[in-house]
């Protein structure tokens, strides 16, 4: 097993913002790897296409996850609700699955689950839309087992009697595209390490676990670089008024915020605050409410207010 363990070594990391995820039955490809990192035909499996904005990049890296079985289980809300097929069941996670995995370190390294994820038994869903907004490092960890299990698949009877280090070899992908195109790499996985900053638990967005409305005006002692409505928005009548017919999808809000406040010079903690604060629904409704902008939640939309 010496041999093996050195295979588990990690291969760098990078530091940006989760930005958006969508959930598919289909296997998205987010990660550039090849037909063999789909688990199935994808017609029974559901996997998350993950955005993160590496810090100083505009486009976000992307990465796909094998959530498991989708045969119990129904996806809304445009890709970001896993509901369940009984219409009084509770939803679940597959814990062999890439997303627990993902998740698992997420939490270990300091995210607040309890509090930025609605309680499945409570709400009947799976929303992980709380994870939207934070900063966080990512390692790439050789993903040995998973490649073991590829290269076995690629060598069939050969891997009888080929040795680790030969199915290990197999198990490669090849790059289809770029500037590495039609080189092997080995198959990694992201682990979160290190989780840095985020939109309180008692913000906007935590109106979905019924904690906050989103409708404080005032910094509360103790919150770091504290983003109050009027500041935000100003910083969204800014944003929307730069926007092609003054409206921009939900989604493309990180992205946009981050493009905002580099252009503005803000440091790191303001622009985390905004995009965290702006992000949240509790917020965006309020906004709507005080006439800044039109939010239409079934489009996914925001427009400014004439």
């Amino acid at each position: 097993m010496g041999w093996l363990n050195k295979a588990k070594s990690s291969g760098g990391s990078f530091e940006g913002v989760i930005s958006d995820y969508v959930l598919s039955n289909k296997f998205p490809f987010g990660n550039d790897d090849d037909d063999d990192e789909a688990k199935d035909d994808g017609k029974k499996s559901i996997y998350m296409l993950l955005d993160i904005t590496k810090d100083g990049n505009e486009e976000p890296e992307q990465r796909a996850f094998w959530f498991g079985s989708g045969k119990f289980l129904k996806i809304t809300e445009k890709g970001k609700v896993l509901v369940s097929t009984n219409d009084d069941g509770v939803p679940g996670i597959y814990e062999d699955g890439e997303v627990y995995a993902f998740l698992d370190t997420l939490e270990r390294a300091g995210f607040p689950t309890d509090t930025r994820f609605p309680d499945p038994e409570e709400t009947r869903t799976l929303d992980f839309r709380g994870m939207i907004g934070w900063r966080v490092r990512i390692t790439f960890v050789k993903d040995t087992e998973r490649q073991m299990e590829v290269g076995r698949a690629r060598l069939g009877g050969r891997a009888k009697t080929a040795t680790d280090a030969q199915i290990f070899e197999a198990g490669k992908r090849t790059v289809t595209k770029g500037k590495h195109k039609g080189k092997p790499f080995d198959l990694t996985r992201w682990e979160v390490t290190k989780v840095f900053d985020g939109p309180s638990p008692r913000s906007g967005s935590a109106k979905a676990n019924g904690q906050a409305t989103g409708d404080e005006d005032t910094p509360r002692d103790g919150d770091e670089a504290t983003i109050t409505n009027k500041q935000a928005d100003i910083f969204l009548r800014a944003l929307l008024d730069g926007a092609k017919n003054n409206t921009l999808k939900k989604s493309d809000l990180p992205l946009s915020i981050t493009r905002a406040a580099r252009a503005e010079k803000l440091d790191g903690s303001e622009a985390n605050a905004l995009r965290s604060k702006i992000n949240d629904d509790g917020y965006l409704e309020g906004a709507a409410e005080r006439g800044v902008i039109e939010y239409n939640q079934k489009k996914q939309t925001l427009t400014l207010e004439a």
